[in-house]
């Protein structure tokens, strides 16, 4: 049944916080379990991210781990069939030994281990048993010992492999294979109370979980799409219409990404409206397509970029008067549009070019601060973020600016 045009409450788990901050989860989650196995005491902690559909909570584990440069591997037990395909299927086992340790492996894994060092035991007889998986990591064939294993979309398995999954979290594996003492799971969730299919999870399943939930908030967005190729059209229209993100169905981070692809080639998007118009259409929600649309036609398209803007060698008669002006003098001002700009430029300035500008571009950021209809909640606001990069904190040796700053100091 479709939601559309109705307010749904949506059920989530733990505290309601940005992508940021769950970055920030995942990497305090590594180094407990770290300390609890260097340790050898307690229990490793599993942790579980709650969020809707396309708001990037399955991206930033695998961001967290590349970071890291540690491991990572990832299941979606709602693709599976039956839940041989998490315990792994019958085959023939054999051991092997190497420095005294001896371990049971899959027969056909013994010319790889024979390979890494290892012997067949032959005073051990062949036995039954299920093989792992080949997404479970194996430290001894060249896995990386640290890593961050992914269960996927969880609640939206069958009740029989939800079943499962406790138990992978209870006891760190499954029949005959486990985890690497060093790897951490992580799962994600879609919430209940809305149009999603999925299996309300007991007590029992949500205790073994430490819980948080993300939102969608533009400017953490915003900071991610300008060093990730999103669209510079798409970015102000997010800035400006954040709330068709957070309230709607289709229009989610990864179809905006969509979109972003598909309109990054057209220069100019009036001209080309009916064709922008069907591939706004075919990705996101009908009413975030019209505010696209009135985007486009209200020439909010064409706002010179940030780089342009620092670049610029006529930055008066260009950026000034070419282009502020329209925004500042007329009445009421568009601050909306201000805001766009200077959210913008902040983002350039601290993610692009992390504080490394020329001299002319820091002259060129100070003007554009100084611009003198802007308004001054905005010029502050601007000042206060530019100077937490350690690269920027040169704007501060402006008189006007500076005066700004220590004011509200």
């Amino acid at each position: 049944m479709s939601n559309k045009g109705k307010s749904v409450k949506l059920d989530y788990h733990g505290i309601e916080t940005n992508a940021e901050m769950i970055t920030e989860f995942c990497n305090e989650l590594l180094d407990t379990n770290r300390r609890i196995v260097a340790n050898g005491q307690g229990k490793k902690t599993a942790g579980c991210i709650w969020g809707t559909h396309g708001i990037g909570k399955t991206d930033i584990p695998e961001q967290v781990a590349k970071a890291r440069g540690i491991g990572f591997s990832k299941i979606t037990p709602a693709e599976f069939s039956e839940m041989g395909d998490m315990l792994g299927m019958p085959t023939t086992g054999c051991y092997v030994i190497k420095d005294g340790q001896s371990k049971l492996i899959e027969k056909d894994l013994l010319e790889a281990y024979e390979l890494k060092g290892w012997a067949k035991d032959i005073t051990k007889p062949s036995v039954t048993m299920n093989s792992a998986p080949d997404w479970v990591p194996n430290v001894d064939l060249g896995a990386e010992e640290e890593g961050i294993f992914l269960i996927d979309d969880m609640n939206r398995a069958d009740r029989t492999l939800l079943n499962g999954c406790m138990n992978l979290l209870q006891n760190g594996g499954l029949s005959s294979w486990k985890l690497p003492a060093g790897w951490t799971i992580i799962t994600t969730c879609n919430p209940s109370g809305g149009n999603y299919q999925i299996k309300e999870m007991d007590d029992a399943q949500l205790t073994r979980l430490v819980h948080v939930s993300m939102r969608f908030d533009a400017n953490v967005w915003a900071k991610w799409a300008v060093n990730n190729f999103v669209d510079d059209r798409i970015i102000n229209f997010v800035l400006k219409y954040p709330e068709l993100v957070a309230t709607g169905n289709k229009t989610t981070p990864r179809t905006l990404s969509m979109l972003s692809n598909m309109i990054y080639s057209i220069g100019d998007l009036k001209a080309n409206l009916h064709k922008v118009q069907s591939w706004a259409r075919g990705t996101i929600d009908e009413n975030a397509a019209n505010s696209f649309t009135s985007f486009i036609n209200d020439n909010l398209t064409t706002l010179l970029s940030p780089e342009t803007i620092l670049n610029s060698k006529k930055f008066d008669e260009q950026v000034e008067k070419g282009m502020m002006d329209s925004f500042t003098k007329c009445r009421p001002q568009r601050v909306d549009v201000i805001s766009i700009l200077a959210t913008r430029m902040v983002l350039y300035c601290t993610e692009v070019l992390s504080g490394n500008l020329t001299k002319d571009q820091t002259e060129n950021l100070k003007k554009f601060i100084n611009i003198p209809d802007l308004p001054n909640d905005t010029r502050l606001q601007m000042a206060q973020d530019l100077v937490k990069c350690s690269g920027l904190k040169s704007i501060m040796a402006d008189p006007t600016i500076g005066k700004l700053l220590l004011k509200k100091m």
